[in-house]
């Protein structure tokens, strides 16, 4: 399953694979590459579940993601981005964020319809 948001000179795009009952998401846009990757579980949402190479700055954005499908969702995810654009301006970050969470919201609801969610207790 592919998403995908657009702004101005800005494309970011979600690819999500299902690993049985769990959920893999690749950020991309821009120059892609990996820069950071959050892993969590519905029960292991404190502790160092991010991985940030140095001089990316995508760690907030894969941990936020990450938190917010295996809350919602009920089971472990994993969530990689890489996204650069050379000079790319504060409004622009604002805009990569807001589509980021976008396209999360997007993931969530498609595949809360074609998966039933699980309880987070299990």
């Amino acid at each position: 399953m592919v998403f995908t948001a657009h702004h101005g000179r800005l494309c970011i795009r979600l690819r999500i694979v299902r690993q049985g009952c769990d959920v893999l998401l690749l950020f991309s846009g821009g120059a892609a590459h990996l820069g950071a990757v959050a892993l969590l579980s519905p029960h292991s949402h404190s502790g160092n579940n991010l991985l940030t190479l140095p001089g990316h700055r995508e760690g907030a954005l894969v941990l936020e993601a990450a938190r917010n499908v295996s809350a919602r969702l009920g089971c472990s995810v994993c969530v990689c981005a890489g996204i650069h654009y050379d000079a790319i301006t504060p409004e622009e970050i604002q805009h990569v964020e807001t589509m980021v969470r976008t396209l999360t919201e997007q993931c969530i609801t498609a595949l809360t319809k074609a998966h039933p969610v699980h309880s987070a207790s299990q």
